[in-house]
């Protein structure tokens, strides 16, 4: 796995070099445009007529024009990148925006008022995945009622469209012709139980008042007491992403106390049983789903291979390619002799090895290494599932007594100013010896560029008529552009330094991030949300790979011009000096306050986008658990939350750099009316 993340990673940097050519290739030509547009300009000005001399008052004010043209030139070729970008990413929403969406008028949904009217009712009905009346049927020519309170078994092979059949009815397949009816709300238990990152009592809840009554009820029903007892902070101790401190066999009976806690009208029930062993599961479907269950009065629809729960549906349902093919009582199915009585035998020994392995577990302990007190009644509510899953509930029983029942640690914000060792990394990882050549080479840039300032201004305090020194002009333009020349050169050799600086960088710190990801054990996983893992190995690696060679790039080019403007107006004007310390000053305080408020801000940032990925990935995974419980709009809510305190975050950032903007060309200004004076 390493190593063909590594190999898709050479490829995502070899795409980032090209980018990386193209947009050095471009700055550089936008840089030596602004002296080879002036140098075109003064030869063509000096040679076009014999009266035309080059003053500092020609010269400077030409310069500074083309200058004013340069930039506009540097933020078109930023934005015809930007735009590329906001093309492909276009394209990439647009697939979203298209897509077809779940049409809500598949279900006809209609309260419970009349009891004697089916709570289920499938007429001809015929559904597919693919959303495309050309595309070929999952379902075909569904007929089935189920009346209110029943219990309705579904059966058939790997394949026969049992999920299909229940996803249907939650309207999450596209609806060929036929129509639905249900009568009542609705509660959906998936097979893969679906479970969040907050505390078991709040998964049980789901957005529910509290009933300590019912509560208790259900936690009895569905076997959680005893589990609950072992954890730290009993039903309030928090579970981790997807459950994944939890076995199979807990997940699956939480997800089952959530959907009987809502207290629904229609109970679809995708092999929830599955996860549990044979004594559990007996329990369960005693207490819960049977005749004497505690939802023996609603309407239940339940997918499952045991056939001990079949014996007690009041309906059979047999499924194969997606068509109903017998449907009825178990004595009527089996006295027919034809798919369901195969299918009993087929399954009957399978059944029955399962519930002798399900028998040994009483004998035969899964935890022998782990030293925690259990008796055989509290194992056997342990899940059939492997080993990991069953001995991780009780190793993170201890983790969760020492932190109080809270498992995912929250993100730390560091304060205070960032340690040189942090600097000393990047620099250490993007190589000392190119990071030494590309300051160099861009000082070099910067001293040329100075230079041929200097040798203009040489050259335009002497008023002399090119016919007189027709060789002095050719060699002080030789001179100017030679200077030129080796400047923009210097320019190029450091981006590319740069880049090769910035490439290596890139993969000095992506390498170690993902082998030591690889190898982290799993309490990291399991208290680590996945989100904030994205938010390092997909933004912080792109602020790696793209945006903090631009910062170095920028913060070098502003220090360099920043000491040359300086050295030069001190030079040309050594009063400024007097006017130069207050003004440093002013602009050390400016820093004290800005510095530590936006590297805060910027950590805030950070921080606070990992909880959208989170949520994101949550909401998505669960997005038909979410739908079933009608329970859209409070996940909308809640997602515009995580992204409202973002933007927060954001906006606050982007609020600090206008207000250090504006002082800064306040300082600016004020440096250049004294320079003038």
């Amino acid at each position: 796995m390493e190593q063909l993340i590594d190999q898709i990673r050479q490829k995502e940097l070899l795409l980032i070099r090209k980018a990386y050519l193209v947009r050095n290739v471009i700055d550089s030509l936008n840089t030596a445009s602004a002296f080879m547009v002036a140098l075109f300009s003064f030869a063509a000005y000096m040679l076009s007529s014999s009266s035309h001399e080059l003053t500092p008052q020609v010269a400077f004010v030409s310069l500074t024009l083309f200058m004013q043209l340069r930039a506009p030139m540097v933020i078109i070729a930023m934005l015809i990148g930007q735009m590329v970008q906001a093309v492909v990413s276009n394209k990439r929403l647009k697939q979203y925006f298209i897509a077809d969406e779940l049409d809500s008028s598949t279900v006809e949904r209609h309260p419970l008022h009349n009891a004697t009217k089916d709570a289920v009712e499938f007429e001809d009905f015929s559904a597919t995945w693919d959303y495309n009346e050309s595309s070929p049927s999952t379902l075909q020519n569904i007929n089935l009622n189920a009346a209110r309170g029943t219990l309705i078994a579904v059966v058939g092979k790997v394949g026969s469209g049992k999920s299909s059949l229940l996803s249907a009815l939650l309207g999450e397949m596209g609806k060929l012709r036929g129509r639905i009816g249900l009568r009542g709300k609705v509660a959906y238990v998936p097979q893969l139980p679906w479970i969040q990152n907050m505390t078991v009592r709040d998964n049980i809840l789901f957005g529910k008042p509290f009933d300590k009554h019912r509560y208790s009820q259900v936690l009895s029903a569905c076997t959680l007491k005893a589990d609950l007892r072992s954890l730290a902070n009993g039903d309030m101790t928090e579970i981790g992403e997807k459950g994944i401190n939890l076995s199979g066999g807990q997940k699956a009976r939480i997800s089952l106390a959530r959907a009987i806690y809502q207290d629904c009208d229609v109970y679809l029930l995708d092999d929830p049983l599955s996860a549990v062993d044979a004594h559990v599961g007996k329990h369960i479907f005693e207490n819960v789903l049977g005749p004497h269950g505690l939802i023996r009065q609603k309407t239940r629809i339940l997918v499952t291979h045991r056939l001990s729960y079949v014996k007690q549906a009041d309906e059979i349902v047999v499924l194969g390619d997606g068509q109903i093919i017998e449907i009825g009582r178990y004595n009527d199915l089996m006295e027919k002799c034809d798919v369901f009585a195969k299918f009993v035998s087929e399954y009957s020994s399978k059944s029955k090895d399962d519930e002798e392995d399900d028998d040994s577990i009483d004998d035969v302990s899964l935890l022998e290494n782990v030293d925690v007190d259990m008796d055989k009644s509290n194992l056997s509510n342990l899940s059939k599932s492997p080993v990991r899953n069953s001995t991780s509930s009780i190793q993170f029983s201890h983790m969760l007594n020492e932190d109080g029942g809270q498992l995912i640690k929250k993100e730390l914000v560091k304060s205070g100013h960032v340690k040189l060792s942090v600097y000393h990394l990047y620099l250490k990882a993007a190589s000392y010896w190119i990071s030494f050549l590309f300051f160099s080479l861009y000082s070099g840039f910067q001293m040329f560029n100075v230079l041929r300032m200097f040798w203009l201004s040489a050259w335009t305090d002497e008023y002399v008529d090119y016919h007189e020194n027709r060789t002095s002009l050719g060699v002080r333009l030789g001179v100017y552009g030679g200077l030129g020349i080796i400047e923009s050169t210097c320019y190029f050799l450091s981006l590319v330094c740069l880049a090769f600086a910035a490439l290596s960088a890139s993969y000095n710190l992506h390498a170690p991030l993902l082998h030591n990801l690889l190898r982290s054990p799993m309490s990291f996983f399991d208290t680590t949300p996945l989100g904030r893992i994205l938010n390092r190995c997909a933004k912080d690696i792109e602020v790696v790979d793209i945006f903090l060679p631009l910062d170095f790039r920028y913060l070098g080019l502003c220090i360099l011009q920043l000491l040359s403007t300086l050295t030069i107006i001190v030079i040309s004007t050594p009063i400024f000096v007097v006017v130069l310390v207050p003004l440093a000053i002013i602009y050390y305080f400016f820093l004290r306050f800005y510095v530590p408020t936006s590297r805060q801000l910027k950590r805030l940032e950070s921080t606070h986008r990992s909880p959208i990925y989170s949520h994101f990935s949550e909401t998505i995974q669960g997005a038909a658990t979410i739908r079933a419980f009608n329970k859209v709009e409070e996940f909308r809510n809640a997602s515009g939350n995580v992204v409202d305190a973002f933007i927060k975050c954001r906006y606050s950032n982007v609020v600090s750099n206008r207000w250090l903007a504006i002082r800064l060309e306040f300082i600016g200004n004020l440096v250049v009316c004294d320079s003038l004076k």
